[in-house]
């Protein structure tokens, strides 16, 4: 599979380490919009799953993108 320098770094983290969300991915690979490439592993057949979660301390909800 084909992928792009950006989509490739977040299909490795995934792998690596199971689930990621926009904070990681903006923080570790400087990606703009973690959705759109979580859209491209799904467009290639990857099977992920979005869990919607709440800051403990902040109260703020966020999805967590995890293989499924």
């Amino acid at each position: 599979m084909k992928l792009g320098p950006v989509t490739s770094r977040v299909f490795n983290h995934l792998v690596r380490a199971g689930s990621i969300s926009q904070r990681e991915a903006v923080i570790e690979y400087s990606v703009g919009s973690l959705t759109k490439e979580i859209s491209r592993l799904r467009e290639r057949g990857v099977q992920i799953r979005t869990v919607l979660k709440t800051h403990p301390i902040t109260g703020k909800s966020y999805a967590r993108y995890m293989l499924d």
